[in-house]
């Protein structure tokens, strides 16, 4: 969904050239017309789409009624192909979480939020980190009370107990999308690398397909480096447990079961399922046509 008052700007990794955009992070090009050139010399960035329209119309004496809708859909293309990002202020954004959640129009279109991660591992982490707070701070929030009310039940926690529950979201959910890009860095045969894209209701990594094989492992990465990790804090909270009076077991069977869960995103109705499901169909045909 755009609205005029919406912010374009050009993200990181992307460069606007006159026949060409350039997605220097997934070493992708897109050709594009001369007035497809001239809209997007226009954007910087500041000015607002309704501003870009008027100024377009002013200085090439467009008809603004008639190349309005034109105008958008180019813009909405280039936003879903992750080479535009918009701006919107805090009255649309809760005007769009309005329709979608409360009027069910689940069918509007979304639009997406690029982020360049093309930096050191730890940086790269720390950036996800970043997204993954802003994106989920809210529902983090809800779930970590959820959390502790259903562990107060067997032993009662505090605000302490809390500020773990709601770190170890964060983290969980963090390393997920990490291991997917980490590993298509060292998998990857090309100079291409993973961007972050965030949309309403979902934030992912986004990169060029390797092989049907190579998919897998960073589709698997995802859900299992996470499980993995949860699996080794249980075993740790089992062994101070075992030595350490006064430990709460029921706050470390929650804490590391948010991390375990992520196993859950193997299930072929999620998108790392989906892609692990492709590489087994894929393998199993084969070897029948063999």
């Amino acid at each position: 969904m755009i609205d005029e008052n919406m912010i374009p700007n050009i993200p990181e990794g992307v460069k606007v050239y006159p026949h060409v955009i350039k997605d220097n992070d997934l070493k992708r090009e897109h050709k594009i017309e001369q007035i497809s050139y001239i809209i997007l010399a226009e954007i910087n960035g500041k000015i607002s789409i309704r501003e870009l329209l008027n100024k377009l119309c002013d200085t090439y004496k467009w008809n603004r009624d008639e190349v309005k809708d034109e105008i958008l859909s180019f813009l909405y293309e280039l936003n879903q192909n992750h080479l535009l990002n918009f701006k919107t202020p805090i009255h649309l954004q809760l005007r769009f979480i309005y329709l979608r959640l409360f009027l069910f129009l689940n069918t509007l279109p979304m639009y997406q939020q690029r982020i360049s991660i093309q930096t050191t591992p730890v940086q790269m982490f720390g950036k996800i980190f970043s997204a993954i707070l802003k994106k989920y701070v809210v529902l983090f929030v809800v779930l970590t009370l959820f959390i502790q009310i259903i562990v107060s039940l067997f032993d009662p926690v505090g605000v302490i107990a809390g500020i773990n529950i709601f770190l170890f979201l964060s983290l969980s959910f963090t390393l997920h999308e990490f291991s997917h890009a980490y590993f298509y860095v060292k998998l990857s045969e090309t100079a291409s690398y993973p961007i972050l894209s965030s949309s309403f209701s979902r934030l992912s990594i986004i990169y060029p397909s390797i092989n049907i094989k190579k998919d897998a492992i960073v589709a698997f990465s995802g859900p299992l480096i996470p499980s993995i990790v949860g699996m080794f804090i249980f075993g740790g909270y089992l062994v101070v447990w075992n030595f350490v009076t006064g430990v709460n077991f029921a706050l470390g069977v929650a804490l590391s079961s948010i991390f375990i869960i992520h196993g859950i995103f193997l299930l072929p109705f999620f998108k790392d399922g989906k892609s692990l499901s492709k590489y087994y169909l894929v393998n199993k045909f084969r070897r029948d046509v063999a």
